[in-house]
């Protein structure tokens, strides 16, 4: 069964090359970029297809044996493929199959590997508006950041006035409350440090 599976596909990419050169292509086809990659040297935090990876193509869709001189290719064999990069710079992508006469046939093309850019990190209140007590979640991008249960992180509220005066200075551990009930109603701003960086956003209280 899976012999005359991959001889169907044989025939398909011989079949395919030779309508190519019938019509008088003689690069055969090309590798083309359908997303570009970027590294990072994050470990990765979600399963399933990392973060930063590129997606490749033949064109015409051509089916063909796909290799890299570096990094880690999903789906070594088809039209398409998602390449792992394991580092940035320049990497060279080669596709290969057996033409209607039995030839080798390769087609290589060089890319390149960007440094991903980092993403921006926001804080979130919840509940807000609030009454009693808000909790704070990082956040990056679309991805939920969770907090370090080892370790504390300074933090202040201060009341948005003309005044701007610091209400509440603390250290915030993972998952704690802060209480909000003697703060009068209002509009306030929360400030927390990470990783020697300061990080604020706002909320309102409203008994």
């Amino acid at each position: 069964m899976i012999i005359d599976y991959i001889r169907v596909y044989q025939r398909k990419i011989q079949k395919d090359l030779a309508n190519l050169s019938n019509n008088g292509n003689t690069g055969y086809w090309k590798i083309k970029e359908r997303r570009k990659p970027c590294y990072s040297n994050k470990k990765e935090r979600s399963i399933g297809t990392p973060e930063g990876t590129g997606k490749y193509y033949t064109d015409p869709e051509i089916i063909v044996d796909w290799s890299a001189n570096h990094g880690k290719i999903l789906g070594g064999y088809g039209i398409d493929i998602v390449y792992v990069p394991d580092t940035w710079g320049k990497f060279t992508l080669e596709t290969f199959a057996f033409g209607p006469n039995g030839d080798e046939l390769t087609v290589s093309k060089d890319f390149y590997v960007e440094k991903c850019k980092a993403k921006s990190r926001n804080l979130v209140v919840f509940p807000n508006p609030s009454s009693d007590h808000i909790q704070i979640r990082l956040e990056e991008g679309l991805d939920i950041i969770p907090w370090n249960c080892k370790k504390k992180y300074s933090y202040k509220i201060v009341k948005l006035s003309s005044s701007m005066d610091e209400v509440r200075v603390g250290d915030y551990f993972a998952n704690k409350t802060i209480k909000t009930n003697d703060l009068p109603n209002g509009s306030y701003m929360i400030e927390i440090e990470i990783d020697n960086t300061p990080i604020n956003t706002t909320f309102s209280i409203n008994h």
